[in-house]
């Protein structure tokens, strides 16, 4: 008979970095933090008996794709104030300058494989 497996991996939700302030901006590196999650790809598993065609006995044929890691980071987001920091030269106030703001991209790694097993049952 046909056999049919399969794995279902759980993701987990990781820890953000916290904020990063840098000099000569008002508001830290990273404002919406990306967000990583751990997990996994739903492995299976299927084994087949084929008839043999030229003798007595069986084949079987099977085809296994195991579960396999998977990192992501959430997108996030980066924006600037539009003023600088306070400075000195200028009797303490802030210097206004161009806003800045950028979306920080979501990755995605893992490394899927693939087995196919082709052979004689005894």
């Amino acid at each position: 008979l046909p056999e049919v497996g399969g794995e279902i991996p759980v993701p987990v939700a990781g820890t953000p970095e916290g904020p990063r302030f840098t000099e000569g901006r008002l508001m830290p590196e990273q404002t919406l933090p990306q967000l990583p999650v751990d997990g996994g790809l739903p492995g299976l598993g299927v084994r087949s008996p084929l008839p043999h065609l030229l003798g007595d006995g069986s084949d079987r044929l099977g085809v296994d794709l195991p579960a396999a890691d998977l990192r992501t980071l959430s997108p996030g987001l980066a924006v600037d104030a539009p003023l600088t920091r306070p400075a000195a030269d200028s009797a303490g106030l802030p210097q206004v300058k161009l806003p800045e703001a950028g979306i920080l991209a979501p990755t995605v790694r893992t490394v899927p494989a693939l087995g196919v097993v082709l052979g004689a049952e005894h």
